[in-house]
């Protein structure tokens, strides 16, 4: 009943005699070098009255030691409805990364909830086809509606961040039969 969508959320529930230090952390996450990756997700309280401290982090173990950069930090939360939270990472090298939610507050404070985490970003890969003999270009994935006339080897580069690979396909036009 407290999630944003979805059957369930994850959250924190409080301890009447000691301080939150609760921590979720993800798996890890392949990313490269550079390039600007989004962490978002929702979060609310179950009371106003009862304020709970977040922090978002990454680092490169799934350890609270590992979590050794704060993205985010949301200081006395009070809001009974979901909101969004949105942190960008650019690592510096390619690597496995881990983010990490902190749950920090008093004792006896009461209840927080976490829903729809997402890490999203990276780089798409773009597209660069070339045609021997030269005539044909198209930057789509999947170009279509390509006449084919003579023999023409097709070659596409996909490139994305700092991987780039190519593929080439010959196409032999043939002649249908006449039917009339």
């Amino acid at each position: 009943t407290s999630s944003r969508t979805g059957t369930g959320a994850m959250s924190y529930t409080y301890n009447s005699s000691f301080a939150a230090d609760a921590w979720a952390i993800t798996p890890g996450q392949n990313l490269i070098a550079g390039i600007p990756y989004t962490v978002t997700y929702w979060y609310k309280v179950i009371s106003a009255s009862y304020p709970e401290n977040l922090k978002l982090t990454v680092g490169s173990a799934a350890t609270k030691a590992g979590q050794t950069t704060t993205l985010l930090t949301q200081a006395s939360l009070v809001n009974t409805t979901y909101a969004q939270a949105t942190a960008t990472f650019t690592p510096t090298t390619t690597g496995t990364y881990y983010f990490g939610l902190n749950c920090y507050s008093v004792a006896n404070m009461d209840v927080l909830y976490i829903d729809d985490f997402s890490i999203s970003g990276g780089q798409s890969a773009t597209y660069a086809w070339t045609s021997s003999p030269a005539g044909f270009t198209s930057t789509s994935q999947n170009p279509s509606n390509v006449t084919v006339n003579d023999v023409t080897t097709y070659t596409v580069t996909a490139t994305s961040g700092a991987c780039t690979s190519s593929s080439s396909v010959t196409v032999t036009p043939t002649s249908l039969p006449d039917f009339a």
